[in-house]
């Protein structure tokens, strides 16, 4: 039941396999485990599928749409995508602050994608002064975010009110 339900295969195997302590078990347990996940995966999603849905992750499907099976992503994709670094300065996030995105992708040092940031995410980071200091600017700390008014990235989370893709 709980192979069909969790969708726990291999795992619970070797759980049995454990508990009972009798390797003659296993070929029926492994089979047994098989049957309630091929005939579960038949009627009903996994436990698990539920959970992602009622927290309405998003979530890539198994297989592409027949319209867009054969596209790539160049074809319909910004030419020069806004995106965040991991460490960024906050001149760069208040340029990214005013467009009408509502996330952004954030890259690493390399240039690889390790992430994605809501605007407002963003915005509640620059309001509560979570930033580095380089080792230059913290002898001199003369609160950065006097050039950086709030209310300046405001207005823009209330007039992107639909998200849009990057």
């Amino acid at each position: 039941m709980l192979a069909a339900y969790c969708r726990l295969t291999y795992s619970l195997c070797v759980i049995m396999l454990e508990t009972t302590q009798s390797i003659n078990l296993f070929l029926p347990i492994i089979f047994t485990v098989l049957t309630s996940f091929a005939v579960a995966k038949a009627f009903n999603r996994s436990l698990y599928d539920y959970a992602m849905r009622a927290k309405q992750m998003p979530i890539l499907r198994n297989h592409a749409p027949k319209k867009t099976k054969h596209k790539k992503a160049r074809e319909f994709m910004t030419p020069a995508p806004l995106f965040v670094e991991g460490v960024s300065s906050v001149k760069r996030i208040s340029e990214v602050l005013q467009t009408s995105c509502s996330s952004f992708p954030v890259l690493n040092m390399a240039g690889n994608i390790i992430g994605l940031i809501p605007k407002n995410f963003l915005i509640v980071l620059v309001e509560r002064h979570h930033w580095y200091a380089l080792p230059a600017e913290k002898a001199k700390t003369n609160n950065a975010s006097q050039h950086y008014r709030t209310s300046d990235f405001r207005h823009s989370v209330n007039e992107a009110s639909t998200p849009n893709a990057i």
